[in-house]
């Protein structure tokens, strides 16, 4: 959930949202698997991987130069309703990679705050 290494050592895309997740707090994340443990298992085979979706090594090379691994911190001088939100935005919802990435193309930068 945090490095975006899989269980079996390989690097995750962040289509798996890691590059987010890291910001989650460790109760949310046991609260998150826990529920998921509930939820009945779908047996899927998934279709084969692209030439180019298969060359996991370069995502070594991509966590290098976009991925800051860490905890959410909450910004001093601000609410907590504000740090609840900025919270939610950054670590948890992970929309806000969507609008960085999406629109201005900024893979590191944090919200404002």
């Amino acid at each position: 959930m945090r490095t975006g290494i899989g269980r079996d050592g390989k690097h995750l895309f962040p289509a798996f949202p890691y590059t987010e997740f890291t910001r989650l707090t460790t109760a949310d994340i046991k609260a998150i698997y826990a529920y998921l443990r509930t939820v009945p298992a779908v047996r899927v085979r998934p279709r084969e991987n692209s030439f180019w979706f298969r060359q996991r090594w370069a995502m070594g090379l991509w966590n290098a130069l976009y991925f800051t691994p860490g905890e959410f911190v909450p910004a001093r001088g601000q609410s907590a309703a504000w740090n609840r939100g900025n919270y939610l935005v950054e670590a948890l919802a992970h929309c806000a990679p969507a609008i960085r990435r999406g629109i201005f193309c900024l893979p590191n930068a944090r919200m404002p705050g």
